[in-house]
């Protein structure tokens, strides 16, 4: 929970279970962590990755002020029932001009409050990452396990003199 004075009020921002009943903001923040945008666009290695890597990284980017007014909408609301999605994003937009800061310090803002807040845990978000991570380290595993092995070759037989 933390609490931003925002002109001469306070608001509380929280993200606990009413948070993180809010699939999009769950969805845009898996993303943003996991860089899943960047895995979607180079799902092929045909020799425009660095594009595609670009692409991708321009998409969370660009995803960043939509994420960060969904997720303040979703950690005002609970303590402010009145604010509708307008008047959060004014005081988002009051905010961020009194502070002097843009939206990627603003989700830095956001994620330190969800962390804080148990959100990553309370969303399955955490969990979900550490299994994907092990899912990971197993198939590289795997690949290095087979780029190692030796190799077998097998000989053709040798012919024995006299037969066909």
């Amino acid at each position: 929970m933390k609490t931003l004075k925002i002109g001469s009020e306070n608001y509380i921002l929280e993200y606990g279970f009413e948070a993180a009943m809010e699939s999009d903001v769950v969805q845009m923040e898996f993303d943003i962590l996991t860089g899943a945008s960047m895995a979607k666009e180079t799902e092929t290695f045909d020799g425009k990755e660095i594009n595609a890597m670009l692409t991708a990284t321009s998409k969370i980017v660009g995803s960043i002020p939509t994420f960060v007014s969904k997720a303040f909408y979703a950690g005002i609301k609970l303590h402010h029932e009145d604010l509708d999605k307008a008047d959060s994003d004014k005081l988002l937009k009051t905010y961020m001009k009194q502070e002097k800061i843009s939206f990627m310090k603003m989700n830095t803002v956001i994620q330190e409050c969800m962390q804080d807040d148990g959100f990553f845990e309370i969303s399955g978000l955490m969990e979900t990452i550490e299994d994907l991570t092990t899912a990971v380290e197993d198939q590289v595993k795997e690949i290095e396990k087979e780029m190692t092995a030796p190799k077998t070759q097998t000989k053709p037989k040798a012919r024995v003199s006299g037969s066909k």
